[in-house]
């Protein structure tokens, strides 16, 4: 019977965890950043492991990911099987995404009367609210995502854009006009971190993530399962959710044009967001519903302990 070691690996700009067999040359399962691959080799970057199983810091050789740089947590998604990190088949369990959205704790209709209470507690009654959900840093890609705001608001459009998540200057600091619009513009609700962030998207209108890089994101999830029209980036993990045009916008990545042209486009075409909002939601319960996601992990786990 095979062993299995599950350990936490910190990379240098991402956190990713791998699950395998001991230390070896190879591991049976690795979950990077969200994505639960089978049959992965150890061929790639040195990344510290820490705080696993048997509480041992040492350096590995796990997977690379060629083309996206060393260290950023990037993990092959179903386009990047080919790359040729690896000699062995891989393949991705339940649709890529390692926990799944809880549709009983996201319920659209449970919240709605949270959201009208949060619309009418931050003076957004009337307006279309974009929504923001994770740290407030240039990776996520705020920078794109204020300043297109602020264009757009200026435009004189009934808009408002309510941002959820922690401000983090050590690393990845903002500047300082993004910074003071944060704190400043008539057009913006920063609320910090919140526990919750239900009634947060039951409030608003459209999910906007310009995100740089991702794993595979939660947040998106989430706010498809309260039929939310998203906006989001076209990295990996965003886009093995939302297709262009079919359930969602995908934007260029650090491009403050394509995100102001999806915001005025969402804005401009309320059937179409509806739309997109009913779309990805049939689509996110097919893929990606919690107990799915569970069992095919629990499946993969049993025929481990089976050979």
């Amino acid at each position: 019977m095979k062993k299995i070691y599950s350990m936490m690996v910190v990379a240098i700009l991402g956190t990713t965890t791998m699950f395998g067999q001991g230390l070896g040359a190879s591991l049976d399962y690795a979950m990077w950043n969200g994505t639960m691959i089978e049959n992965a080799e150890t061929t790639g970057s040195t990344i510290l492991a820490v705080n696993y199983t048997h509480n041992l810091s040492k350096k590995l050789n796990l997977v690379g990911a060629v083309g996206y740089g060393i260290g950023f947590g990037v993990v092959p998604m179903k386009a990047d099987l080919n790359y040729g990190i690896t000699n062995k088949p891989l393949k991705v369990l339940a649709n890529g995404n390692i926990n799944g959205v809880d549709f009983s704790h996201f319920d659209y209709h449970l919240f709605q009367e949270y959201g009208l209470q949060a619309k009418h507690q931050y003076e957004l009654e009337g307006k279309l609210i974009f929504l923001n959900i994770g740290r407030m840093v240039k990776d996520k890609g705020i920078v794109e995502l204020v300043r297109s705001f602020i264009r757009l608001f200026n435009e004189g459009n009934n808009v408002a854009l309510v941002l959820v998540g922690s401000l983090e200057q050590d690393l990845d600091p903002l500047p300082d006009d993004v910074l003071d619009a944060l704190e400043r513009h008539p057009g913006i609700t920063w609320v910090g971190y919140q526990s919750d962030v239900r009634p947060f998207i039951a409030m608003s209108d459209v999910l906007i993530f310009p995100s740089y890089r991702e794993g595979f994101p939660n947040v998106p999830l989430q706010c498809g399962a309260f039929r939310k029209a998203m906006v989001l980036s076209d990295i990996n993990g965003c886009n093995e959710i939302i297709t262009h045009y079919k359930n969602g916008l995908l934007v260029k990545p650090k491009s403050e044009e394509e995100v102001y042209s999806a915001m005025l486009y969402m804005l401009k075409n309320p059937e179409k967001r509806n739309n997109f909002g009913r779309e990805a939601y049939a689509h996110i319960k097919e893929n990606f519903e919690q107990d799915s996601v569970w069992e095919a992990q629990l499946a993969a786990y049993h025929s481990l302990i089976k050979k």
